[in-house]
């Protein structure tokens, strides 16, 4: 006798639509093939070590980055990356497979001090015009 049952289970085990098991496959194959390009870069993102996959533009403090699949990159994050930091400045939240980005390379420290704890405070940032 057939379980009916089990075999509709297996069928929908990568999802219930055949979108669904598309961008299911797609999310598989990239998380187990993207390890071996060279693009595939070990950083830390905002303190936490996660992987990226970095590609070159024309400009040397400007990259493309691509996520995980199932993870995600969120603008403003800071990423240190080879001794040197970077932010993320653009993100395309309009993909289901993986997230886009660009990341800029930071080129100032901003300093302040905390007016009730009178601590002092740095944080990297990008500046297009550092001496205005």
């Amino acid at each position: 006798m057939i379980n009916w049952e089990l075999y509709e289970k297996r069928l929908n085990v990568n999802g219930n639509t055949q979108r669904e098991r598309t961008i299911n496959l797609a999310k598989k194959n990239i998380s187990n093939n993207v390890v071996n390009s060279p693009d595939y870069k070990d950083m830390i993102v905002d303190g936490v070590h996660k992987n990226l996959v970095v590609s070159s533009t024309d400009m040397d403090n400007k990259k493309r980055v691509k996520s995980m699949p199932y993870e995600t990159i969120k603008l403003g994050a800071l990423i240190v990356w080879n001794e040197m930091h970077w932010l993320v400045n653009s993100v395309d939240f309009d993909d289901e497979i993986y997230q886009r980005g660009t990341i800029v390379q930071c080129n100032r420290i901003i300093r302040w001090q905390n007016p009730i704890s009178l601590e002092i405070i740095e944080r990297w940032c990008f500046c297009s015009k550092p001496y205005n």
